[in-house]
């Protein structure tokens, strides 16, 4: 089922969120679309080589073919909701996602697998402590780097 994670972890329609907030999630699906495509043509693409596993490099081409439709039609969705909308709400839109947080549950997943691969790899096991600091750490550093890629793309510019 699609829908928003919400801060006490259940599941909301995006159909239920105002105009502005509908906006808001668009323009972050949007970013984080191209900031994977980005990911692909900036580390992968063009440096395949002998060093590249072919069924890697492959999963990554046809999942940037994926996105490229994605943002596709996103462009399109974002551009129908800011055409109903006022400067001032488009204006709140970027505030909500700056004040949200709102790529945190994004990544919770992709955190616990990074975990459990690290303690696959180790074998070792984490104390609560431990486990707490790695994914908080994992956490704001995806964050980060996702920000960094994603928001910053040319295209995501323009439209936003």
């Amino acid at each position: 089922m699609d829908g928003i994670l919400t801060k006490s972890g259940s599941l909301r329609s995006p159909r239920l969120l105002s105009p502005i907030r509908r906006y808001a999630r668009s323009l972050i699906l949007l970013a984080l679309e191209w900031g994977s495509q980005r990911h692909y043509v900036d580390s992968v693409r063009d440096h395949t080589g002998a060093s590249g596993d072919p069924l890697y490099v492959d999963i990554l081409k046809y999942h940037w073919i994926e996105e490229n439709q994605h943002t596709k039609t996103g462009v399109l969705e974002i551009e129908r909701l800011a055409r109903d909308m006022r400067p001032e709400e488009l204006r709140r839109a970027f505030d909500d996602i700056q004040a949200s947080g709102a790529c945190r549950p994004t990544f919770v997943g992709q955190v616990e697998q990074e975990m459990a691969t690290l303690q696959r790899v180790t074998g070792g096991k984490f104390t609560e402590s431990e486990r707490t600091a790695l994914a908080e750490t994992l956490h704001q550093s995806m964050t980060a780097i996702w920000a960094e890629v994603a928001f910053t793309h040319p295209r995501f510019k323009q439209v936003a």
